[in-house]
């Protein structure tokens, strides 16, 4: 009698797709709408790299003219202006991880089937990965002129005490701080609209909500039943300021009498670069003659903060206190 198997390779090729697929629906930039291959989109994903080879993406930005024009019959001959450009890379590396259950015997002493529950971890595991590379690239080196300090009378990390708070504020001061930088921190576009993007720590967010300010904003007109998916999941929004809160912002005890002070990120269009080599890949392999088994996925990509010129080019950081409960 003749028996078709199917076919490894097409296996395993479809457990990485779903993987991939299900790991970016756990992703907070993915889920949230943040990532897209359109200049508009806060991550901007590259995929050039997934047809040619090589391991470096060179992202260049040119800036805006800023001259003022020859008027009238005057001679323009010879006084055209230059154009203003600057580059980045992006570098490519591999990450992977791996699942190797103990043998057949584990497998039947379980109470829960080992293999699905392997694949399970790894795509949470390739999730929050991708999710703290984001958040800590992201909130790495802040440029001098991209910072905002949650205080009336600190400007440093090393003097920000408990009292320095997070307050709607200061989130229409990094606002304002973004539409005036120079280059300009450019808004995202939804429904027709300009709009920032805040994620801030949850201890930060606990002290927002006791803003008088923001909880009167938020009874009047708040984000629910808006349509479109980016607002999915927001805290509310201010001043055209979008807020969520995520426990991967960076947040650590270097303040004034060790206060923790966590860096909220407000997140403009192209604030930074994903480059994709290769899409995650799954690996099965046996082993002690088929009596164990593993599982591995991978992927080939890379990450990075956009910065021209020495200044951050879609992030202002938002320094607040973020003490504990």
């Amino acid at each position: 009698m003749a028996t078709t198997s199917p076919n490894a390779n097409l296996v395993r090729e479809a457990w990485a797709k779903k993987l991939w697929v299900d790991a970016q629906d756990e992703q907070f930039f993915v889920k949230h709408g943040f990532i897209g291959e359109s200049d508009n989109s806060i991550i901007v994903k590259k995929v050039d790299l997934k047809k040619d080879k090589g391991d470096t993406i060179h992202i260049g930005l040119s800036v805006k003219l800023s001259g003022s024009g020859i008027s009238g019959d005057s001679t323009l001959e010879g006084y055209e202006e230059a154009i203003s450009t600057y580059e980045m890379d992006v570098q490519l590396d591999q990450i992977r991880n791996a699942v190797r259950i103990a043998g057949a015997l584990a497998e039947q002493q379980a109470c829960y089937d080992m293999r699905s529950d392997a694949k399970e971890k790894l795509k949470i595991w390739l999730a929050e990965y991708l999710d703290e590379k984001m958040f800590e690239d992201l909130a790495s080196s802040p440029s001098t002129n991209r910072k905002i300090w949650c205080s009336v009378d600190h400007s440093s990390v090393a003097t920000l005490d408990t009292t320095d708070k997070l307050s709607t504020g200061y989130i229409s001061e990094a606002k304002r701080l973004a539409k005036l930088a120079s280059p300009r921190v450019r808004p995202i576009r939804v429904n027709g609209k300009e709009h920032y993007v805040l994620v801030v720590h949850p201890y930060c967010m606990r002290d927002l909500r006791r803003d008088a300010d923001w909880i009167d904003a938020q009874q009047l007109a708040n984000v629910r039943g808006v349509d479109n998916p980016i607002f999915s999941g927001a805290e509310g929004m201010w001043d055209g300021v979008i807020i969520y809160e995520h426990e991967n912002v960076y947040r650590t005890n270097d303040g004034s009498s060790s206060a923790y002070i966590a860096r909220n990120l407000l997140l403009g269009a192209g604030a930074g670069v994903w480059a994709i080599g290769k899409e995650p890949f799954w690996r099965e392999k046996t082993f002690d003659y088929e009596n164990q088994v593993g599982f591995a996925t991978g992927l080939i990509h890379g990450f990075k903060k956009a910065v021209f010129d020495g200044e951050d080019y879609g992030v202002v950081t938002l320094y607040a206190s973020a003490a504990s409960d």
